[in-house]
């Protein structure tokens, strides 16, 4: 191993991290607001997994978006905030319909009338319910397992490096390591 890589292996490269903090300050501060900004703006996107509710997925080619919105707004349906995707696989073209809970009796007339606007089964129509109940589990879960990780970094980083007092910052002594200790 030769060129850069090789001397960033064997520890011969380093870089004036603390010297260059300000500048790592604000990018990290300026990535901070725009990521802040755009998610109180656009909110999160959350799926059926997080939020519960009910998919359909219709193997058809002749199938429209407007036809599907069609049978949804005849069962009742709430079509404002259904997701419809029209999705291209290796076994041929379907459409994807994501809407929120609904009762068993709405999903099998649901299923019944999308099959026959698609010229295909009932039993070709698939159906995937999760309660919204389930989805806040799994989302509690994510959550304190996000914490968790972030818990168990800040301590390797601040407990697993030695002081550096002698020579310029490294990368394999880390940044928290560095920090705490001085130069």
């Amino acid at each position: 191993m030769s060129g850069g890589f090789g001397r960033l292996y064997r520890g011969e490269t380093t870089f004036n991290f603390v010297g260059r903090r300000r500048w790592g300050f604000g990018f990290s501060l300026a990535l901070l607001l725009i990521s802040s900004i755009s998610m109180y703006s656009r909110g999160l996107n959350l799926g059926i997994d997080f939020e519960g509710g009910v998919a359909w997925e219709v193997p058809s080619t002749n199938l429209t978006i407007d036809q599907a919105r069609s049978v949804l707004g005849d069962n009742g349906v709430e079509t404002a905030d259904a997701k419809i995707q029209t999705l291209n696989g290796s076994t041929g073209q379907s459409i994807r319909i994501q809407v929120s809970e609904q009762s068993p009796e709405v999903q099998a007339k649901v299923q019944q009338d999308l099959a026959t606007a698609a010229g295909v089964t009932t039993q070709d129509v698939s159906i995937a319910a999760v309660s919204s109940s389930w989805g806040r589990t799994i989302t509690e879960k994510a959550i304190r397992a996000l914490l968790i990780f972030f818990g168990v970094v800040s301590l390797y980083s601040a407990g697993g490096h030695r002081a550096v007092h002698h020579r310029p910052f490294r990368v394999e002594d880390g940044v928290v390591g560095h920090c705490c200790h001085g130069p």
